[in-house]
């Protein structure tokens, strides 16, 4: 028998199945399988998977609370979304604020990519990783005036720091 001092303690398991409509979503997530476990300090997602279109999505993350406090918006978590072929295009930039919109603006990106998405908050910082590997890509920096073509290889950014490692593209 608790007292007023004990927490109450649970745990559930669950897996979503279904199709998410969100006006804030460029398409619709189809065939959706989000297998979930929730206590009272902790929820997780392993390998979870949608579609969006042709787009295939893998997200698997998690969120700490306390013990006595539970899940709140300063919980520190961690998220890892892998994208496959996905298609660059305005529709897919309309979400995007802050320094995200400020880097799709300066290099307006259109194409097919693969990327592998890495968000860390520890409840105070916020830190995003991205690899994007290009596989039939565009861009045009805001800065030249030409836009480049066909670009392949890979892009990362990582706290602030901008990497590109074997990319090729031909100028229009």
């Amino acid at each position: 028998k608790p007292n007023a001092t004990t927490a109450a303690s649970y745990s559930v398991a669950g897996n979503f199945k279904g199709r998410v409509d969100d006006p804030r979503l460029p398409q619709p997530l189809t065939s959706v399988s989000l297998p979930f476990q929730l206590t009272q300090s902790e929820l997780r997602v392993q390998d979870a998977e949608a579609w969006a279109g042709e787009t295939r999505l893998q997200m698997s993350g998690s969120v700490k609370g306390s013990m006595t406090d539970g899940l709140s918006a300063a919980s520190p978590f961690s998220m890892r979304l892998k994208v496959e072929d996905i298609e660059l295009n305005d529709q897919l930039a309309k979400p995007l604020t802050g320094k995200f919109r400020d880097a799709w603006d300066k290099f307006s990106p259109q194409g097919k990519i693969d990327a592998d998405v890495t968000v860390l908050f520890d409840g105070h910082e916020m830190k995003t990783s991205v690899v994007a590997d290009l596989l039939d890509a565009s861009i045009a920096y805001y800065k030249f005036p030409y836009r480049l073509h066909h670009a392949q290889g890979q892009v990362r950014f990582h706290e602030n720091t901008l990497e590109v490692d074997h990319v090729s593209a031909t100028a229009s």
